[in-house]
């Protein structure tokens, strides 16, 4: 592993920050922009990853948890070999424009894929009705129409389809990609945040920063429900890639200022390195397993690690009972593609209320981890509400308000931690846990989920099993708790 600049056990940018005053302002704001622009790609794409996942059937979908679980053992061991080889101003830059052309090309791969094969009707002889659905999701209305591909006609209105194989493995790798896209993107980008602004710029800034996050959610949601079901919902990709091109220049703004190489005011103060410099020759060689032995060697990461499992597993328990309901209630893709996106238009709504509200109060606290608390807390009201009266709007409802939550305060007071550790523990570490391990939370849930499918049925244990999660979860964000005040210096509250 490649050590960072500072001093073994001290926290990184103890002695520099990105300025104050209209320095620190111009970063702050240029970080808010990024973040829009990054989550609203992410939030066309979602919508559409949750409308084709269903398209396999909900019962499939902790399958395909688990297959993202898998990839991402390879794909972190890439993304630790990258970070500790090269500066983030140089990787981030390199890695955007990758997420670009694969969204381009899913757009040119769902233009030429049939997904579906009408059945044929009761009666009629196998084969005689073998037309395929020419161009996937291209063809995003209900009524047939001519597909632009073949001008073949798609099935009609109420009869049976089936996937084909092209189908189900074009709907898994694009379900994959996101998952990959959505941790290692936002990952990266508040890591390299977090080796610019110390403890106490964290506490004033990041609330801001993350309501570009929330409002680019919303803009997304927004967009993407106004418009897919008039432009297709395969063309929304393209919509996702251009969203991604204005945050490279933005990286490259917020590097400059930050290290008070812009002209102007610049960023005030003493130099920052914003990232560790590229081993030199005869440096350490960057292992795959890094992140690993990185976040295992700190107590705080290990905390840090088994709260976000703890999170994802519970989390992904109740995805399948929300995709099952989806399933039942709404029949059609684009239904449930417009659905998902009003969801998360709410859940970006209700976000920026929490930001102003929770956010705003639990970072002025002493030691506002504690806020951390309401995401095991509303998830354990939630699955009791649900076991006693399950329909779509009570869990449509309890899915809003929890990753509401999580989007504002449980992003913002997670993100404030690691400004707490090394350099290398931001990148290698914060990389691991953001990845691999909220996945390991998905996939281990997904076999846990299938195999009690298999033996039980669906049921109340899957709420018992989510409540039980989740008082892990909160006790560990009691001992985060006892970290943070230990390593910012804060003395426990007297007791009455």
């Amino acid at each position: 592993m490649t050590p960072g600049p500072e001093r073994e056990g001290e926290a990184p940018g103890a002695d520099a920050a990105p300025g104050e005053g209209a320095g620190e302002r111009a970063v702050a704001w240029a970080a808010f922009a990024g973040f829009f622009f990054l989550i609203m790609a992410y939030y066309v794409l979602k919508p559409i990853r949750e409308s084709l996942a269903i398209e396999l059937g909900a019962a499939n979908v902790p399958a395909l948890n688990i297959l993202s679980m898998l990839s991402l053992i390879g794909g972190n061991a890439v993304y630790t070999w990258i970070v500790g080889r090269f500066r983030p101003e140089r990787f981030i830059p390199w890695v955007t424009w990758f997420f670009v052309a694969c969204l381009v090309g899913f757009w040119v791969c769902f233009r030429l894929v049939a997904l579906h094969v009408p059945l044929p009707a009761p009666g009629a002889e196998v084969g005689s009705m073998g037309v395929a659905e020419p161009v996937g999701l291209a063809v995003s209305t209900p009524s047939p129409v001519p597909g632009p591909a073949t001008g073949s006609s798609a099935a009609a209105p109420g009869q049976a389809k089936e996937v084909t194989v092209g189908g189900v493995v074009l709907i898994a790798s694009y379900f994959v990609w996101v998952n990959l896209f959505a941790l290692f993107s936002v990952s990266m980008y508040w890591s390299f945040l977090n080796d610019i602004f110390t403890m106490e710029q964290g506490k004033r800034l990041y609330g801001r920063i993350g309501y570009g996050g929330l409002v680019g959610g919303l803009a997304g949601g927004l967009v993407t429900a106004a418009l897919a079901a008039a432009v297709g919902t395969g063309n929304m990709l393209l919509v996702a890639a251009a969203l991604l091109v204005p945050t490279i220049p933005l990286v490259a703004f917020i590097h400059r200022r930050a290290n008070g190489e812009a002209g102007g005011d610049g960023a005030g103060g003493p130099a920052k390195t914003v990232a560790p410099a590229a081993p030199a020759a005869g440096s350490a060689v960057v292992r795959p397993w890094d992140g690993l032995v990185c976040t295992v060697s700190s107590s705080l990461l290990v905390l840090l690690a088994l709260e976000m499992f703890c999170y994802t597993f519970a989390s992904s328990l109740f995805s399948y009972q929300i995709n099952a309901l989806v399933e039942e209630s709404l029949p059609s893709r684009d239904l449930r593609t417009v659905y998902w996106a009003n969801l998360y238009n709410a859940i970006n709504g209700v976000s920026l209320v929490t930001q102003f509200v929770l956010t705003w109060a639990f970072m002025r606290l002493a030691v506002p981890v504690w806020g951390l608390l309401l995401l095991p807390l509303s998830q354990i009201v939630g699955s009791v509400w649900l076991a006693g009266d399950a329909v779509l709007a009570v869990a449509g409802t309890v899915v809003v308000f929890r990753y509401a939550t999580n989007y504002s305060l449980g992003r913002a007071l997670r993100e404030l931690m690691f400004t707490l550790v090394t350099r290398e523990e931001k990148y290698q570490g914060k990389g691991f846990i953001d990845t691999l391990v909220f996945r390991a939370g998905d996939g281990l849930s997904s076999v846990v989920l299938l195999w009690g499918l298999h033996r039980f049925g669906p049921g109340g244990w899957i709420d018992a099993l989510i409540i039980l999660v989740m008082a892990v979860g909160a006790a560990s964000v009691v001992a985060l708790a006892a970290q943070f005040r230990r390593r910012s210096g804060e003395k426990s509250p007297p007791t009455s």
